[in-house]
């Protein structure tokens, strides 16, 4: 898994310290046993700030943000730091934004979820400038492909980056079965095409089973032409299913994503099926 680090400036607050320095180093990155890694290490050389951490009044963290799917506060309890996330938490994004802060503990103490479902959570963090007491460069770090999350049946899904090199690639593998959901290249929100084909411009979200569902829906309700269409019979033989007439799209979406990549798409999952015996 390749991936790239950006680092930005650092940010000026109020009473920016001028006799010292503070940052956060982003020393490696990983994928282990079904998760994301962070390995970071910090810097502080400031007296005043030095003496708040020491005496446990403050402490060095970092928030971390995965698109609008997933953000989190991390607190540093030594000098390093080891953030491990996993992919069920963080959906279909390979994109991660690191803001490093000194904070006050009672700044720490007052992060909070406002929503239950974590992924889809907004987060309360009122940065008042008292607590704030100072600010790393922000790190931004951004895999070059989407590290594969589905196993068994759904494995013939890929999420890639629609860039101007990959248009005389081949995106469509018979032999593997994959299909690929190319996604725009300044907005990973937004899916360009399939495989060789175009698509609508619909939001991807973090779940895989509306895609799915939409395609098989293209398919049953003639919208495209099987024969005609890159990536319909592929799909049409993974589903096992020889006519369009008798196929069952959220059926069909459910078996073949047996393994769904997170509890929010295993909810959605049900209600559908709710929804579809009632």
């Amino acid at each position: 898994m390749k991936y790239d680090v950006y680092t930005y400036p650092v940010l000026g607050i109020e009473n920016h310290f001028v006799n010292g320095s503070f940052a956060v180093v982003l020393k490696n990155t990983k994928i282990e046993n079904d998760n994301y890694v962070f390995e970071f290490e910090s810097e502080l050389d400031e007296p005043t700030i030095q003496a708040h951490v020491n005496a446990g009044n403050a402490s060095i963290a970092i928030r971390v943000r995965n698109r609008a799917f997933y953000s989190e506060l991390f607190e540093f309890e030594s000098k390093n730091l080891i953030i491990t996330i996993p992919f069920s938490d963080i959906g279909e994004y390979f994109s991660f934004d690191f803001k490093p802060f000194v904070l006050l503990k009672k700044a720490i103490n007052a992060y909070v979820n406002t929503n239950a479902d974590k992924i889809r959570s907004g987060y309360a963090f009122n940065l008042i400038k008292g607590n704030l007491l100072a600010v790393g460069a922000a790190i931004k770090v951004e895999f070059n492909e989407k590290y594969e999350l589905f196993g068994g049946a759904g494995s013939f899904l890929k999420l890639k980056i629609d860039s101007e090199d990959d248009n005389n690639l081949p995106y469509l593998n018979i032999d593997n079965h994959v299909i690929y959901i190319m996604l725009n290249r300044t907005d990973f929100n937004l899916i360009t095409s399939v495989n060789n084909s175009p698509y609508k411009e619909i939001l991807l979200g973090n779940l895989v089973f509306p895609i799915v569902v939409d395609l098989l829906w293209q398919i049953k309700s003639k919208e495209v032409e099987v024969s005609e269409n890159d990536w319909g019979q592929p799909l049409m033989e993974l589903i096992g299913v020889a006519e369009v007439d008798d196929l069952d799209p959220f059926q069909a979406a459910q078996d073949l994503l047996s393994n769904p990549i997170s509890l929010s798409s295993k909810k959605l999952n049900e209600l559908i099926s709710e929804e579809d015996e009632s």
